[in-house]
């Protein structure tokens, strides 16, 4: 059964043994940055993999323009910043990686089967992802499923309303409980690794 169905004790249970055998046995697997290769690195992946998807959003729809865009951007009723200037800004150099190792590359907790008979896990639907990769990149997969409830996505149409620049939206699907961030804190495989880490990484898969 995939694991996004057990409670989540079993969730934090079996996801402790799966960052430990991929950081001992995948992660380990892994080439060190340098300061500059690290932010060069970074800076791909954002033109790459951000820059370019808010360009077309922001073509094909006036509103998607508006979060990517706009100075005045409110989400219910609270001001922030929007993508393109939290995307292009300095001070996300922070979460450039250190070094590259072999990554899943959509280690959601849909992705996960688990046996609880014989305690036994298999990771699925690795096609895709590129081979050497931030570690970050699975835990921010795992944190979409964890804090985002990736897995109600297809089963509903959230309402969004739009007042000029003040989107209005249902905040109940960022699980931020401290439960959840406990249980995202508990499979952290490096000391260096954070929460923010988790949640920008997510952040970054739309």
């Amino acid at each position: 059964y995939k694991l996004d169905n057990f409670p989540k004790n079993t969730k934090k249970q079996v996801l402790g043994k799966i960052i430990n055998e991929l950081k001992q046995n995948v992660y380990c697997y892994g080439k060190e940055l340098t300061s500059q290769q690290s932010k060069d690195t970074f800076n791909n992946f954002i033109n790459e993999k951000i820059i370019k998807k808010l360009n077309l959003f922001s073509s094909k729809d006036r509103d998607m323009k508006k979060i990517i865009s706009s100075d005045e951007l409110k989400i219910n009723g609270v001001p922030y910043k929007n993508l393109k200037h939290i995307f292009n800004s300095q001070s996300i150099l922070k979460f450039a990686p250190s070094r590259l190792t072999p990554v899943h590359g959509d280690l959601t907790l849909e992705n996960v089967l688990y046996n609880i008979i014989t305690d036994t896990y298999k990771l699925i639907d690795m096609d895709g992802s590129k081979y050497m990769d931030t570690h970050k990149l699975d835990l921010g997969k795992l944190s979409q499923s964890i804090l985002a409830r990736y897995s109600e996505w297809s089963l509903v149409d959230p309402e969004i309303f739009v007042d000029g620049d003040n989107f209005m939206c249902d905040p109940r699907w960022f699980d931020a409980t401290n439960e959840s961030m406990q249980l995202i804190k508990s499979i952290l495989p490096y000391t260096t690794d954070t929460v923010e880490d988790c949640i920008f990484y997510m952040s970054t898969y739309f």
